[in-house]
């Protein structure tokens, strides 16, 4: 078997094939039949749609979506063709861009207030208070083991995109060290109600988060 060189063929990023860039199994595919072309090179709608075996229709869909995150370009081109310009800088960015670091900030952020805040509610259950403090308890009070729930997880992710990094500390901080002697303080004095109803409040990260007045207390608790 000759040692020929193969022609017509097209070499293709791996990074393509990685799902840490943000495309969809069309939009890939798209971008790697972009890619088999010369750059500039003229194509139509009807012909990409039936190379690749896609509506017609589909295709001002994936160019919008691919020119909007940066992986091409393209102008208007003859016989009612479009021109494209494929951007392999794009297609081979690192992964830990910015918006990967910002979001690794934010999962370990919320990791962080999840975590202060259960110890800081078992802090205040292994205290020697405690149990002078269940005498004020309605029998539906209950908090232990504390357990996240996903109201608690939106109202982290709105917290962290609303609040600096220092604001977030603090809070952190104040859950670790402060949780604890808040809750048996208004415990003591039968003072952890709502005003309105005067049912008796359960401690969750949500409550800390949205209510200002708590809010406010656990940040400045002495």
């Amino acid at each position: 078997m000759s040692n020929s060189i193969i022609s017509n063929f097209t070499k293709v990023p791996n990074e393509l094939f990685r799902a840490s860039i943000d495309l969809s199994g069309n939009e890939r595919l798209f971008l790697i039949y972009l890619l088999s072309h010369k750059a500039g090179y003229n194509l139509t709608d009807v012909q990409c749609a039936n190379n690749l075996g896609i509506s017609r229709g589909t295709v001002p869909e994936l160019r919008k979506k691919l020119s909007q995150k940066g992986f091409i370009e393209y102008s208007p081109g003859s016989r009612r063709g479009t021109v494209y310009k494929c951007n392999i800088e794009q297609i081979r960015k690192p992964v830990s861009s910015e918006d990967d670091l910002l979001k690794l900030q934010d999962d370990n952020y919320t990791e962080k207030i999840i975590s202060s805040f259960k110890s800081g509610i078992e802090r205040f259950r292994n205290s020697e208070d405690y149990e002078d403090c269940t005498y004020f308890l309605d029998s539906k009070w209950h908090c232990f083991p504390y357990k996240q729930s996903h109201g608690d997880l939106r109202n982290i992710a709105s917290y962290l995109k609303n609040h600096s990094s220092d604001e977030i500390e603090a809070i952190i901080d104040a859950f670790e060290s402060n949780l604890a002697d808040y809750l048996k303080a208004k415990l003591s004095f039968d003072d952890f109600r709502d005003f309105k109803t005067g049912q008796q409040l359960v401690p969750t990260i949500s409550f800390f988060l949205k209510a200002k007045c708590a809010y406010d207390d656990i940040l400045n608790w002495n």
